[in-house]
């Protein structure tokens, strides 16, 4: 299949781990001596989960996917992802940031408004919040990134349904990361595993708002995939599901509400596209997947200065 897609969710820049910059060079100094990446586990099994929350692996696994995660960002940079995306097949990236540890205004720097283009992540903790968000929006970020587990809040806590808020009216998505606990990104602490539920409070909270569950909830798939089911406004991205998973979510909640989403540098963007193609849909709901959806729900036409009004005739 000759499509070229839109991947609708990578990273550019180092992530945190260990909650400083000097716990980040640590477990990168580990990860260079930790031999195998587990990650490449996952990739050869295209995503197909040998754990779930209540193993009691699971654990011992988030600390190894750390280390990974760790060493794959080192190649975090707009080349990298570049020359992915030539590889992959992939025209378009949205590029997200994540505050507190990568800024918006880092990503939406590096954003050329042609091949990358920004959401963004606003600073969750303080006062200005939504004023920083409605600025950012306004001038073409195309949509708003949280991260419950690195900022350390629930889905349902105040400045994300302020947010959710602002983003419905707005027009624009709300990407929530979903799934692991933060031992995966280095820190201790918080909630833990994610409650799927809360995914449901924070999509009722207004029928406008577009949610994405990022990540179709990793190994908490079935459960997101529960909860989502009857919302029209929740869709999910594809990063790190399998061709099984890919076509069972599109026969229960249907193709135009599933994203494809790499989580590049951490995902394998080709695997992820391919993953969608060899999911075995039809030609209209692969397209979904890889490109119509994004294009839906995204606005890349209102993005700076109209540039890319005629994206939606060049993804081919």
């Amino acid at each position: 299949m000759s499509i070229c897609a839109i991947d609708s969710h990578v990273h550019i820049s180092n992530a945190a781990f260990g909650g400083s910059l000097k716990g980040g060079r640590a477990a990168l100094m580990d990860a260079l001596y930790f031999r195998p990446d587990i990650l490449d586990y996952f990739e050869k099994f295209r995503y197909s989960y040998f754990i779930r929350k209540n193993n009691p692996l699971i654990y011992a696994v988030e600390k190894l996917i750390m280390l990974a995660v760790a060493a794959r960002m080192k190649n975090s940079t707009i080349e990298a992802l570049a020359s992915s995306m030539q590889a992959a097949g992939l025209r378009y990236s949205v590029i997200h940031p994540v505050y507190p540890y990568v800024s918006t205004e880092e990503v939406y720097n590096i954003c050329d408004f042609k091949a990358f283009f920004p959401f963004c992540s606003p600073p969750v903790d303080k006062p200005d919040c939504l004023l920083q968000a409605e600025i950012d929006l306004s001038r073409g970020c195309l949509g708003v990134k949280i991260h419950p587990l690195i900022q350390g809040l629930d889905l349902d806590s105040a400045p994300y349904i302020e947010l959710a808020g602002l983003a419905a009216a707005r027009k624009v998505p709300m990407v929530a990361h979903f799934g692991g606990t933060p031992a995966m990104f280095g820190l201790n602490g918080a909630a833990g595993h994610l409650d799927a539920r809360k995914l449901r409070t924070l999509a009722l909270y207004n029928n406008n708002l577009t949610l994405v569950a990022a990540h179709f909830g990793l190994w908490q798939n079935e459960e997101v995939l529960s909860q989502m089911k009857d919302l029209d406004n929740v869709y999910a991205d594809t990063s790190f599901q399998s061709p099984a998973f890919i076509k069972k979510a599109a026969g229960i909640i249907g193709s135009k509400r599933i994203l494809l989403g790499s989580d590049f540098p951490i995902g394998n963007q080709k695997l992820c596209r391919d993953n969608v193609i060899a999911a075995g849909l039809t030609d209209s709901q692969t397209e979904d997947i890889l490109f119509k959806n994004s294009i839906s729900i995204m606005n890349f036409n209102k993005s700076k200065n109209n540039y890319y009004t005629h994206l939606a005739n060049n993804v081919r």
